[in-house]
């Protein structure tokens, strides 16, 4: 009984032993974890002080940088242009401009530079570039075709008396027109040399709404943008079939 009872005690002192061990153990685990997490902590604090001074001072030099830079920007850029309307890019980068109080397209490069411009234009509204990456430009009588270098290829009128051209738009390789008069505005489909198509796109806004942007969707079918000439006229999406019929429209 007496030697049972010395080995039962001997037992637990053991394992209360490991238990003790296992419990310093884990309080040092604990410690080194607990004193990583405050390391941690104050490295993402160091980190995100120094990351707010670097961009506070990228935000200073960028201040102190904006006024010449603009500048610059604005002398390559704009610098000559009066009422510029419409601006288009071909393939290679280049940007064309319609530029309405000068009469003219003007061709910039990709890095901004002015180019060359073509004047035989009578205040041009807009431009497109077909997939060849020539210029078409619509003025208040006729649509002008150019090629790249801003040469003239061919020109044809757009409606008759009464009528202005407001916008040019390449969609598929075709040449669409809007055309505006007293009653409204239609959009007429030309191909690329300025053959009438015979398609003629009838706007149900009314005189005040003008057809201003196009598009195609997967369908074929021609999404058109009316607008008025002011933020208080209404505008209309409007989609017409490849053959000119009204099929939706939303005001």
């Amino acid at each position: 009984m007496g030697n049972n009872c010395r080995e039962l005690i001997h037992m637990l002192e053991k394992n209360l032993s490991l238990l003790s061990e296992k419990l310093t153990n884990f309080v040092m685990l604990y410690e080194k974890i607990a004193a990583r997490m405050r390391i941690q902590k104050l490295l993402i604090r160091f980190l995100y002080i120094t990351c707010a001074g670097l961009f506070a001072c990228l935000a200073h030099m960028s201040v102190a940088n904006a006024a010449p830079t603009d500048f610059v920007r604005q002398q390559v850029i704009t610098s000559g242009y009066k009422a510029p309307h419409g601006v288009v890019r071909d393939s290679k980068g280049n940007v064309f401009v319609a530029d309405v109080g000068n009469d003219r397209i003007a061709k910039v490069d990709v890095q901004g530079n002015f180019v060359k411009d073509y004047k035989g234009l009578s205040s041009p509204r807009n431009c497109g570039v077909d997939k060849d990456d020539n210029i078409f430009a619509i003025d208040s009588s006729k649509v002008t075709k150019l090629d790249n270098d801003l040469n003239k290829l061919t020109e044809w009128a757009v409606g008759g008396d009464g009528f202005n051209g407001i916008h040019v738009g390449i969609i598929s390789n075709n040449v669409y027109v809007s055309v505006a008069s007293a009653s409204g505005t239609v959009l007429k489909k030309f191909d690329v040399t300025g053959k009438d198509l015979g398609v003629t796109y009838q706007n149900p806004g009314g005189s005040d709404n003008f057809i201003w942007y196009m598009a195609e969707d997967y369908n074929g079918d021609l999404l058109c943008v009316g607008a008025g000439g002011g933020p208080q006229l209404p505008g209309t999406i409007m989609k017409f079939s490849p053959q000119g019929a009204l099929l939706s429209k939303w005001d």
